[in-house]
């Protein structure tokens, strides 16, 4: 009868080595397991499950921070009931890249976009159909980063025929 140690020394580490690494490997699943079992959560309405990693979500209470509402109060008053505003909307939402999607370039020039928003859109009350975009320029507008979205936004809009209007960030608006 053979013993598991009558090998020689490398083949008797080699056994018990691979020994190792499929018992890690099990105990790796079952970690992995338990773990996805502790953080899945049940949807209420369509019984789905999902699975979230990190924290939950709360709410952020207001669409604009204190920096956003005192423009859009004095934006509100100026437009009275001659504009719809809409604040943080996706620049995709509001222009597209000529041609269609799959065309040459397209999906470089929509990637450009996808991920940038303006910070008030005004728009005709009756349709929604956009009349102008407002961008607040607070002191993060002065890096040469943001300065070369702006230029971008404005060259793209300007394409589009839509409005790109501008203004210095204040504490106050005067109306």
């Amino acid at each position: 009868m053979l013993s598991l140690f009558a090998f020689p020394v490398n083949i008797t580490f080699l056994i018990i080595l691979a020994l190792i690494f499929v018992a890690l490997y099990f105990v790796a699943k079952f970690i992995s397991f338990l773990f996805k079992k502790l953080i899945t959560r049940t949807s209420n309405r369509d019984n789905e499950r999902i699975f979230i990693s990190g924290p939950l979500y709360e709410s952020t209470d207001s669409l604009f921070n204190k920096a956003e509402i005192e423009p859009y109060k004095a934006l509100k008053e100026a437009v009275i009931d001659k504009y719809h505003i809409i604040g943080k909307v996706r620049v995709a939402d509001l222009i597209k890249p000529e041609g269609k999607r799959g065309d040459e370039g397209w999906q470089t020039a929509f990637n450009r976009i996808t991920q940038k928003h303006v910070d008030f859109v005004l728009c005709d009350p009756d349709d929604l159909n956009v009349k102008a975009v407002v961008e607040l320029n607070d002191k993060s507008h002065l890096r040469q980063d943001r300065k070369k979205i702006d230029l971008f936004l404005e060259e793209a809009f300007q394409e589009a025929n839509i409005p790109f209007l501008q203004f210095r960030a204040q504490r106050e608006y005067l109306i």
